[in-house]
């Protein structure tokens, strides 16, 4: 059975910036202007929601934005250009995903 995607509505963007911070991840912005979580490893961040399903949620653009706003993240210009814009946590947004 295929699991569909769930909408990140219920996610806030404390929620965000934990795993980020968390697993060491990065937001990637694709060709079509949506932003997806990555951890370490490359791979789509995993959650779960009340019912134990695993989804991978789209990044909402207006959270991506505060992110930027408050400089918590920033572009990653040494990452490959295939990926699509990389993004990484600064130090405050490290700091402010780990307190």
């Amino acid at each position: 059975m295929r699991v569909k995607m769930r909408p990140a509505m219920n996610l806030g963007s404390t929620d965000f910036l934990q795993r980020l911070a968390k697993e060491s991840g990065y937001i990637v912005m694709d060709a079509d202007g949506k932003c997806w979580l990555k951890d370490a490893g490359g791979n789509a961040m995993q959650f779960v929601d009340g019912f134990g399903h695993h989804y991978s949620p789209e990044l909402p653009r207006s959270i991506f934005d505060d992110f930027r706003k408050a400089s918590l993240i920033r572009q990653d210009r040494d990452a490959p250009g295939e990926l699509g814009l990389v993004f990484r946590l600064t130090a405050d947004g490290i700091q402010r995903g780990t307190s």
